[in-house]
C-alpha cells in the first residue's frame, strides 16, 4: 500500500504537528511500508523536520515549489500571529483564498503520484485545498485532527472552513476516545471520528557520561506562548523554591513569551535556579533534555494531546500538567498529577509533593513508562495505523488491533455517515 502523508507546510522550529507527521512517516518507513510526504508550501532545506524525514529515507515533495502565490502565503503566515483579531480574520480569509488557487495543482499531483491513501493533518487552508484536490483525484482521504476545535480562538475560522471539506473525507481520526467523541459531536454529519493516538519514538540508549543531577529538577518543553502557561509555571516555581531546597527548573523551547518569561524570572530572582536551554531537535537532544530533569511540567490553558507529555512518559518521568483537552486521557493517576488550568497554588503544591517524595516519583516514573509502552510506542500504535489505512481503501481485516483504545468498529464518534468510493 502506498501512503502519502500531507501537511500544508512545515511549521517549525517547534511544531507538535510536524513532530507527529515525522514520527508516523519514519516509523512506517522503518516497518517496510511505502510512504512519502508532501507539503503544499515551500520550506527551507535545513528545516529540522525535513532533514529528519530525509535521514529516515522518506521522500518529501513540495507541491507549490516555485509559485509566486506561495510567497504571498508565507507573508500572510508571518503576519497573522501579530495582528488584532479583526485584521487576523481578514488575513485568514486571504490565506484561504490563496490556498484554494492550488486545488487543481493538488489534484494533478495526487493523480500523478497515485497513492492508495492520503493522510492529512491539522486544519489550515492548505490542508483544505489538499482535501479538495484529493477528492477530485478520487484518492481516499484520512483527515487526522491533532488538536480540538476549541483549542485556540484564533483557529475558529479554520474550523469553520474545515466543516465544508470534512464530508469529502473517507475517514476522520482524533488522538483519544474523548477527543474523537467531541470532534464527532462538533462536526455531526461528517464521517465518525475514530482514534489514532500520537506515536513517540522509543528513547535512545542512556549516555553514561551524562553528569548526575543533584536535587530535583522540573522541566518545561514546549512553545513559550500564552496558551502553554510558561509564566504561571515560573510563578509556581518561585513559591516552591521558597519552601523546598535543592530544586531547579529547566525551560526548553522558544516563542513569543520567551523574553517576557526571562524578564519575569529575573524580577523574582530565579536566574540562579532557572536555566534556558533553547529548542531541541531530534531524538538525541530530546533524550538528553528528558534525562536532565526529574518531573515534566505542562501548565497549558488549552491542549490537544501534547507530544512532550508522551516523550516524558517514554523516558519514565512523572508528569504535572493541567486537566485540559486530551491530557486526562493521555495520562493516568498513577503517573501524573493534574491541576486546574491557571491554578498556580495547586501547581506549586503538586511540585512540593513530588520534590519531597523520591519514592513516589520513582513509582510514577515506572507507571509512566508502562503506559507509554501500551498506548503510544510504535509497537502499540503502528498496527492501529495500518489497520486504519486498510479500512480506508476497503481492505479492512477482520481482527481489530490489540490497542487499549481500539474498538470492534474502531469508531468512537456518534456520527454514522461515512463515504466510500
Amino acid at each position: 500500500m502506498r501512503v502519502l502523508l500531507c501537511k500544508g507546510r512545515f511549521a517549525g522550529p517547534i511544531s507538535g504537528s510536524d513532530e507527529t507527521l515525522v514520527v508516523y512517516a519514519t516509523q512506517l518507513k522503518a516497518a517496510g511500508h511505502d510512504v512519502a510526504v508532501a507539503v503544499l508550501y515551500p520550506f527551507p532545506k535545513d528545516d529540522q523536520y525535513y532533514v529528519r524525514l530525509r535521514e529516515g529515507g522518506v521522500p518529501v515533495s513540495c507541491i507549490a515549489e516555485r509559485s509566486p502565490l506561495s510567497v504571498i502565503m508565507q507573508v500572510l503566515r508571518k503576519r497573522v500571529p501579530h495582528v488584532t483579531a479583526g485584521t487576523r480574520r481578514i488575513l485568514q480569509q486571504a490565506a484561504y483564498g490563496v490556498s484554494m488557487k492550488y486545488v487543481r495543482r493538488c489534484r494533478k499531483y495526487f493523480a500523478r503520484t497515485a497513492p492508495d491513501v492520503i493522510h492529512l493533518m491539522t486544519p489550515d487552508p492548505a490542508v483544505m485545498a489538499m482535501i479538495r484536490g484529493a477528492h477530485a483525484a478520487r484518492i481516499p482521504v484520512l483527515y487526522h485532527e491533532l488538536g480540538t476545535p476549541d483549542f485556540l480562538p484564533e483557529l475558529t475560522m479554520y474550523y469553520q472552513q474545515l466543516r465544508e471539506v470534512l464530508p469529502l473525507c473517507n475517514e476522520v481520526a482524533a488522538l483519544s476516545p474523548a477527543l474523537a467523541r467531541g470532534f464527532s459531536e462538533t462536526f455531526a454529519g461528517s464521517p465518525a471520528a475514530s482514534v489514532l493516538p500520537l506515536m513517540v519514538e522509543s528513547p535512545l540508549p542512556a549516555n553514561d557520561s551524562m553528569p548526575a543531577s543533584h536535587g530535583v529538577t522540573f522541566g518545561f518543553a514546549s512553545r513559550m506562548e500564552y496558551g502553554k502557561g510558561p509564566l504561571s509555571l515560573l510563578e509556581a516555581f518561585a513559591q516552591v523554591r521558597g519552601r523546598v531546597g535543592g530544586v531547579s527548573l529547566r525551560m526548553a523551547g522558544d516563542g513569543p513569551q520567551r523574553a517576557e518569561a526571562a524578564a519575569y524570572a529575573s524580577v523574582v530572582a530565579l536566574n540562579g535556579d532557572c536555566s534556558w536551554v533553547g529548542t531541541y531537535a531530534g531524538a538525541e537532544q530530546r533524550s538528553a533534555f528528558m534525562r536532565s530533569i526529574d518531573v515534566l511540567m505542562l501548565p497549558s490553558l488549552a491542549e490537544g494531546t501534547p507530544n512532550c507529555v508522551i516523550e516524558a512518559m517514554a523516558h519514565g518521568l512523572p508528569v504535572i500538567a493541567t486537566s485540559v483537552g486530551g491530557i486526562p486521557e493521555t495520562v493516568s493517576p498513577e503517573m501524573a498529577i493534574l491541576v486546574p488550568p491557571g491554578d498556580v497554588t495547586a501547581m506549586a503544591e503538586a511540585m512540593v509533593e513530588l520534590a519531597s517524595n523520591a519514592e513516589r516519583r520513582a513509582a510514577m516514573g515506572q507507571a509512566a513508562r508502562a503506559r507509554y509502552d501500551a498506548f503510544f510506542s510504535p509497537h502499540a500504535v503502528l498496527p492501529l495505523v495500518t489497520d486504519r489505512y486498510r479500512r480506508v481503501v476497503g481492505r479492512a481485516s477482520e481482527a481489530s488491533p490489540q490497542h487499549p483504545w481500539a474498538t470492534p468498529s474502531s469508531r468512537i464518534g456518534s456520527s454514522t455517515n461515512s463515504r466510500s468510493r
